[in-house]
């Protein structure tokens, strides 16, 4: 439930283009309902890769500095 999430709780997300659990679709639903719910602080990370699976993220370099760089500035 979208709304349990407190909007001022800054969150990344990332999401592979071409997605085989989420689509572009469901991924934009989730924006938009957490924008709705007031949250500004959403970070999102598009890769275009496609040879790597959710446990394998860690692999593409783009992942790893945009996940560095936001914990950075959070913590």
């Amino acid at each position: 439930d979208i709304s349990k999430i407190r909007n001022t709780m800054p969150i990344f997300i990332a999401h592979r283009l071409n997605d085989t659990y989420y689509s572009n679709q469901e991924f934009k639903e989730l924006i938009d309902q957490l924008r709705s719910n007031g949250n500004q602080n959403i970070y999102l990370l598009v890769l275009q890769d496609n040879k790597h699976g959710h446990g394998h993220l860690n692999n593409i370099p783009e992942f790893s500095l945009a996940t560095n760089a936001f914990l950075a500035h959070y913590n």
